[in-house]
C-alpha cells in the first residue's frame, strides 16, 4: 500500500483521522494526499464578487486546515511523504476522481454515521465513495464523546 488519499471534512474529522491514521504501521515509502473539497455553493441571488469572495475565504481555511494536518501526520509517521490540496466540486465525485488519477490503493475518510431521515437529507459521502471506489475504503468514526456533541450541533444548525 504506497499511495493513501485522506479525504478531510473539517477540524474535528481530521484530528480524529490523522490521530487513526498516524496509530497504524504504514510501508516504507507510503505517500499520502491530504484533500479539502469545497463544495459549491446554493444558488442565491448575490453580486458574483460576494460568491467570490466566499470562495477564497472557503480556500483559505481548508488550506490552513490541510497545513496543519499535514504537520501533524509528517510528525507521527516518520518520512511519510505527505502532500496536500484544497478543490472544489461536489465531494462525492471529486474524492473518487482524485483516486482514480492519483491511483490510490487506499481511500481513508470520516463518517457523520447519520441515519434514516437526516441520511436522506444529508446524503453519505462515504458510503457512495466505499461503494464505487476502485480501491480499499477505510471510514473512521469519531470517538463516542466528539461523535454526540458534533451531532447535537448538526441537529441544532438543521432546525435553524
Amino acid at each position: 500500500m504506497n499511495r493513501v488519499l485522506v479525504a478531510i471534512e473539517d477540524e474535528t474529522f481530521g484530528q480524529a483521522i490523522v490521530d487513526f491514521v498516524g496509530q497504524l504501521k504504514w510501508p516504507s515509502g507510503a505517500k499520502f494526499k491530504l484533500i479539502h473539497v469545497i463544495e459549491p455553493q446554493p444558488i442565491v441571488d448575490a453580486p458574483p464578487s460576494y460568491w467570490q469572495e466566499a470562495l477564497e475565504q472557503s480556500i483559505a481555511r481548508g488550506q490552513k486546515l490541510l497545513d496543519g494536518l499535514a504537520a501533524k501526520l509528517r510528525a507521527q509517521i516518520s518520512g511519510a511523504d505527505v502532500v496536500q490540496e484544497v478543490v472544489e466540486g461536489f465531494a462525492k465525485e471529486t474524492i473518487l476522481e482524485m483516486a482514480e488519477d492519483w491511483k490510490v490503493d487506499l481511500i481513508i475518510m470520516g463518517s457523520h454515521g447519520r441515519k434514516g431521515f437526516s441520511r436522506f437529507l444529508l446524503g453519505s459521502v462515504s458510503s457512495a465513495v466505499s461503494e464505487n471506489a476502485g480501491c480499499s475504503t477505510l471510514i473512521v468514526r469519531l470517538p463516542q464523546a466528539k461523535d454526540k456533541t458534533r451531532s447535537q450541533a448538526e441537529q441544532k444548525s438543521l432546525t435553524k
